[in-house]
C-alpha cells in the first residue's frame, strides 16, 4: 500500500518542504527574540504579547502538519 501524501508536500525533502522547514525555523527565531524583547505582560504591552500569542498559533499550526505528516511516513512505512 502506498499513500499519496502530496497534499502536504509534493515530495520528501523537496525543495517545498525544505523551504518549508527553513521557513519554519526562521519564524520561530524570530518569534523568540520579538518575545524575549517585550516587557512583562501589562495593559501597555498587551498588543505586543497579543501579536506574539497570534504568530505563534500560526506556527503551531505549521508544525502540526509537519508532525502530521511525518506519522503519516511512518505509518505508510510500518
Amino acid at each position: 500500500m502506498s499513500w499519496d501524501l502530496s497534499s502536504y508536500f509534493p515530495e520528501f525533502n523537496g525543495p517545498e518542504m525544505r523551504r518549508f522547514k527553513e521557513e519554519l525555523t526562521g519564524d520561530i527565531a524570530s518569534l523568540k527574540a520579538e518575545a524575549a524583547a517585550l516587557p512583562p505582560l501589562i495593559a501597555e504591552s498587551a498588543a505586543g504579547w497579543e501579536r506574539i500569542l497570534l504568530r505563534n498559533e500560526d506556527i503551531l499550526q505549521r508544525i502540526s502538519h509537519l508532525g502530521s505528516y511525518i506519522a503519516c511516513l511512518a505509518s505508510s512505512d510500518a
